[in-house]
């Protein structure tokens, strides 16, 4: 089977950009509160008690009037970057965060608290540690951050007005305002993946976590949890290879995910990351390079999107032992992981040419899916499962799969080989 090549399609490249959780993702509508913050006249935050008097008035429900706080705070303080990085403390004086506009976390929490409280809600300051900008993971757990506790209908609620207002972004070390609603009514089993208080009372769970258990969870975003995804094998963020390594999420049908792996803050080559999906299950099998230190970064989008956009949404901390020359996986196409595939055969990037290989994998939806080599189209045998098999000779040069959809007679790439 020969097709033209303007019927071949390659599937664009993945854009790993992060995007805030749409505001219907979350379970009470704050759209209200958040309009009345932002159009906030200028001359009502001269001090505390004026500013609290206009956030609160529109609001009976003292959810509202804690969210209208929460999202002023987010949009008008900007982080102090200077004295982060100066490691030096920053003016935590309400009035002072007011006048000022910049703040570090204490004076976030400072003015949550102070803005809180006049307006008649009970607010407290939780001190402990948070994996946020420049954290090693690997020094013992110390006192880096600061939020707060807020009783709404007499039961305690997590907020981090620090991390609702954005982040210093790694490559230029510069504070980049993104409102993330996340941090407002945190689900204490979320906050404790990357907020550690001092006092574990503050962690709001029925069994407190241990500084090791804590110290062993994966790195994630809100994306994690926006997404329903969950953590199946293994369940800690720290693993040790000797060459090629597997994680595997449950990802609801209703979401696609995508991976890259990491060393010295640089991307490998996208063949050195396996994604594939089964049912409820996203698997990533990774292949650091060298022996030493790496982080993998898993990505999330939903499955309808119409475009190769991912958030990310959890990271893995990887010791690889082992010095082995592996050549890596076959590279996926978007087309591959937009369709929730799976690869069973051959898992090798590299084939040697004049050989027969057995190629097997699952494509749902697939009315054809052919190995294409030099030209020349070996067409699979499928079946009423998604699955596809069947035994090609692969000559020298690239060795694509491609697969045939419904309502088309273009084929797209799935995933590409090399053989020598």
């Amino acid at each position: 089977m020969k097709l033209s090549p303007i019927l071949l399609f390659f599937s664009a490249a993945l854009l790993f950009t992060f995007h805030p959780a749409p505001a219907s993702l979350f379970a009470q509508n704050f759209e209200e509160a958040d309009h009345h913050a932002l159009n906030a006249p200028a001359d009502v935050s001269r001090s505390v008690s004026e500013l609290s008097a206009f956030l609160s008035e529109p609001f009976e429900d003292d959810a509202l009037r804690a969210r209208s706080v929460f999202s002023w705070i987010a949009h008008h303080i900007s982080y102090d970057t200077r004295a982060f990085r100066a490691g030096t403390s920053s003016n935590e004086d309400p009035e002072d965060v007011l006048r000022n506009r910049t703040a570090l976390c204490g004076g976030y929490a400072a003015l949550f608290k102070a803005l809180a409280e006049e307006s008649g809600l009970e607010a407290e300051i939780i001190t402990g540690h948070s994996r946020g900008y420049g954290v090693d993971r690997e020094a013992p757990l110390e006192v880096n951050h600061a939020w707060n506790a807020v009783r709404i209908d007499g039961n305690w609620k997590l907020v981090d007005p620090t991390w609702g207002a954005g982040h210093i972004a790694s490559d230029t070390g510069q504070f980049v305002r993104r409102f993330t609603p996340h941090y407002f009514f945190t689900e204490p089993g979320e906050l404790i993946y990357h907020h550690f208080p001092e006092d574990s009372a503050w962690q709001l769970i029925a069994e407190a976590v241990s500084e090791q258990e804590f110290q062993k969870k994966p790195v994630v975003k809100p994306a994690f949890f926006e997404h329903s995804l969950s953590l199946h094998s293994p369940s800690t963020g720290k693993l040790e290879t000797t060459g090629r390594g597997k994680v595997e999420l449950r990802v609801p049908e209703s979401s696609v995910i995508s991976a890259r792996l990491m060393r010295n803050d640089a991307a490998l080559e996208q063949n050195q990351v396996l994604v594939h999906h089964t049912g409820a299950s996203g698997i990533i099998e990774f292949n650091p390079t060298v022996r030493g230190q790496y982080e993998l970064q898993i990505f999330v989008k939903k499955s309808e999107a119409g475009n190769d956009t991912y958030e990310w949404a959890v990271s893995y901390h990887i010791r690889n032992n082992s010095e082995a020359a592996d050549p890596g996986f076959p590279e996926t196409f978007s087309t591959f992981l937009n369709n929730r595939s799976m690869l069973i055969e051959p898992k090798s990037y590299l084939l040697e040419a004049g050989s027969d290989y057995q190629f097997s994998m699952m494509v749902p939806g697939a009315e054809s899916v052919s190995v294409v080599s030099d030209d020349n189209w070996t067409d699979l045998s499928g079946s009423d499962n998604d699955s596809f098999s069947g035994t090609a000779t692969v000559r020298s040069g690239p060795v694509r799969i491609a697969a045939r959809f419904p309502g088309s007679d273009a084929y797209h790439v799935l995933l590409e080989y090399i053989a020598r």
